[in-house]
């Protein structure tokens, strides 16, 4: 076998792994996934770009949660504050996580009286905002666990 053989047998199996990977995730979800390949940790390095897949960053965020809540018999409370408005008038900032929203408060200034609350979808998010609870999503169960 020569070198170049060698190197398409590689990225063949590279390929192949990456896509059972993927059907795994579709099958059994990403936190099981992970599992086999010791860790999500491990799993976003094998996957790499493919893993920050919009539809797979709602799922993860959305298994953790779950997984989360599950457990520890609560809501997941926002480590960081998450300021989705401010202005004059109002500030608005997530600060508890379902699995499958986020659920946002509006304080009105100067006092900061509570007002509303509402739900924010996962789905209905901007890339910014969505990024931002999957990175602190991640840096939780990866680094502090439960």
């Amino acid at each position: 076998m020569n070198l170049q053989e060698s190197i398409r047998r590689i990225i063949k199996e590279e390929t192949s792994l990456k896509n059972k990977l993927l059907n795994s995730i579709d099958d059994i979800g990403i936190l099981k996934t992970a599992r086999k390949v010791a860790g999500l940790k491990n799993l976003m390095k094998i996957l790499e770009d493919k893993f920050l897949t919009r539809q797979i960053r709602i799922q993860t965020i959305s298994e953790i949660v779950s997984d989360y809540t599950e457990r520890q018999n609560e809501v997941w409370m926002v480590e960081d504050d998450i300021v989705i408005t401010d202005n004059n008038e109002y500030f608005t900032r997530i600060e508890l996580l379902n699995p499958n929203s986020a659920v946002a408060y509006v304080y009105e200034k100067p006092e900061f009286d509570e007002g509303d609350e509402y739900d924010i979808y996962y789905e209905d998010m901007d890339r910014k905002l969505l990024d931002r609870i999957f990175n602190e999503v991640i840096e939780y169960y990866i680094y502090k666990g439960y």
